[in-house]
């Protein structure tokens, strides 16, 4: 985004400081070559003389020499210059922030997130609220997708804005062996709401395999011994897995259909003839419990641990 940003001339790329705090010196040294490409400025703690505890200092005296206008500072990340825990350094290090952007400068702060999720599942600014008050607009980026060709798909979305700016944004990128981090930013593309529509759907049924993989397991394992009557298979369930009987008919019903992609494992007729008897069929005819695949395999939510 910000090498589009300088290549459309939206900004001047001396203008734009990226300091990266955040990284090893094999990134340094890669990100700094995508920097000299795109003409901005590259800076990194303990190179060359600069040092993160001067950085406020350093913005003071551009303010005082009326140099703000224009300049782009990016701070990669904002832990590594103020502590966020601290109210009162906190209030302190947003008060130089915003003298230097009432005078036309403009500051981008990135910052990670907690550990664990709010109760909607979505993710939370790790800090207090001191820096965030005094900031004009906060997004949170998380990852919407995983996809089993290695696509990523993630969000962008604001939680607070002084003025008009996109609610969401969404970008994808893929990991291509071999070609490192420049070969997965030159895979960074823009998607259309759409997309994220359809990505979020496929999220959610990522995440629906996951959390039922065990009970999933455990029916389909009942319909390879043979038995296809709703009761039946509940019973069998029920009596292989640690589950109760009211989430294995809860997962029974969450995954019958007749489309695998869109999380179904089995499908079910009704049978008149028979009292109306639910008869279920898997959707993948397994051969053996060795052979089985695993129920989450077209949309798998690991990722080495992440």
């Amino acid at each position: 985004m910000l090498g589009k940003a300088i290549n459309d001339g939206e900004i001047l790329g001396r203008d734009v400081f990226y300091i990266n705090a955040d990284d090893n010196f094999k990134g340094l040294v890669t990100k700094l070559s995508i920097a000299e490409t795109l003409g901005f400025n590259m800076l990194a703690p303990g190179h060359n003389g600069f040092k993160a505890e001067h950085f406020r200092n350093y913005v003071q005296q551009t303010i005082l020499s009326d140099g703000a206008r224009g300049k782009v500072i990016i701070l990669d990340t904002v832990k590594k210059f103020v502590d966020l825990m601290d109210k009162r350094l906190s209030t302190e290090f947003g008060k130089t922030i915003r003298e230097f952007v009432l005078q036309g400068g403009s500051v981008i702060m990135l910052a990670h997130v907690n550990k664990h999720r709010d109760g909607e599942g979505k993710v939370v600014f790790a800090g207090t609220s001191d820096l965030f008050d005094d900031v004009d607009c906060a997004y949170t980026l998380d990852v919407i997708e995983k996809s089993a060709t290695g696509e990523v798909t993630v969000l962008f979305e604001n939680f607070k804005s002084r003025g008009d700016v996109a609610q969401t944004s969404s970008l994808s990128y893929e990991r291509i062996e071999g070609k490192g981090y420049e070969g997965l930013l030159a895979t960074v593309r823009e998607i259309s709401q759409d997309d994220v529509k359809e990505a979020r759907k496929f999220a959610e049924i990522n995440k629906q395999l996951s959390d039922n993989r065990e009970v999933i397991h455990a029916i389909l394992s009942s319909m390879e011994d043979g038995l296809t009557l709703k009761t039946e298979i509940i019973s069998e369930a029920a009596n292989s897995s640690i589950a109760s009987v009211a989430s294995i008919k809860k997962v029974l019903k969450q995954h019958t259909g007749d489309n695998f992609t869109l999380g179904h494992r089995w499908s079910l007729t009704i049978d008149k003839a028979k009292n109306n008897a639910h008869i279920y069929k898997p959707l993948l005819l397994l051969e053996s419990k060795q052979k089985m695949t695993d129920a989450t395999s077209l949309y798998s939510m690991q990722s080495n641990g992440e």
